[in-house]
């Protein structure tokens, strides 16, 4: 998706990689294709937008290792930690509502689960504006996801780290405000505050908020995946040593909603930067 004169600019990106030194080997630059390659990934959707607007999106590779059916701009991929941002904005745009305010103790309002305060936070609390920016204190670095078939927790037990979640409790181990350390916990903490705030599901505040407004259309936090959408999904696959193997059952499920569990397009997710920079501006 681009027009004609964008034809340069694409290639500069497939071409532009710095060269790479691999053994036995002289350094030579590689293209995408020949790092997809290398990395054994099977398939790759990107969307550049410049200057306020979409300017070019383009699929390369296949939608699923070994298979032959090829990636387009439309299947939908797991933003991983890009939904983190988004889950932002919808707590922000609250905030600003005066729903919840960004700085108040996130416990003085306790519905359905509360954070138990220990010696770091006699003094500091925890705030939205803290568990946003990283700064909170709290621990889990990130989530596994749970294999197909698997069952999957509750989100009170992902965060009381209860069976079945497969990660620890999310608590605090540093007084608030003192570090920043990244916590896909902390973040999987704020859900739960907009949910006991609006007495609506997670996926649906959203949609709401967030997804419908920037119109788009076909993304979703909606966890487990929708079976309406299993067609349109690109199947995961495992890094590292399992490299350019798929993922059994083709992805993982993310309770932690607001840390991973964002459904979409590149091509839709660049409408969530675009909308911020016209607020910038």
């Amino acid at each position: 998706m681009s027009r004609p004169s964008e034809a340069p600019r694409i290639t500069r990106v497939e071409q532009g990689f710095p060269a790479l030194t691999l053994p036995g080997e002289t350094p030579r630059p590689r293209s995408l294709q020949e790092w997809l390659a290398l990395d054994e990934v099977p398939g790759v959707s990107i969307a550049v937008f410049d200057k306020g607007s979409l300017v070019w999106a383009k699929a390369y590779g296949v939608q699923q290792a070994g298979a032959t059916e090829p990636v387009t701009v439309a299947p939908l991929f797991q933003a991983a930690s890009l939904r983190k941002p988004v889950t932002a904005l919808a707590a922000m745009h609250h905030a600003e509502r005066r729903t919840r305010s960004l700085d108040e103790n996130i416990d003085a309002k306790p519905v359905s689960w509360k954070l138990p305060d220990n010696a770091f936070t006699k003094d500091q609390k925890v705030t939205l504006r803290r568990l946003l920016s990283h700064s909170a204190g709290t621990t889990v670095s990130g989530f596994l996801g749970y294999a197909a078939q698997a069952p999957v927790p509750a989100l009170h037990q992902v965060l009381e780290g209860q069976a079945p979640a497969n990660s620890s409790p999310v608590r605090v181990d540093a007084v608030p405000g003192s570090l920043t350390r990244y916590s896909g916990g902390g973040t999987t903490i704020v859900p739960q505050v907009l949910i006991d705030q609006l007495q609506k599901p997670f996926a649906r505040i959203m949609k709401e908020t967030v997804l419908a407004p920037l119109a788009m259309k076909r993304s979703t936090f909606e966890q487990p995946r929708p079976k309406a959408l299993e067609s349109q999904v690109a199947t995961g696959t495992r890094p590292g040593g399992k490299s350019g193997k798929s993922i059994k059952g083709r992805w993982h499920t993310y309770p932690e909603q607001a840390a991973a569990g964002l459904w979409s397009t590149p091509s839709e997710l660049a409408r969530v930067p675009l909308e911020l920079s016209k607020a910038w501006g």
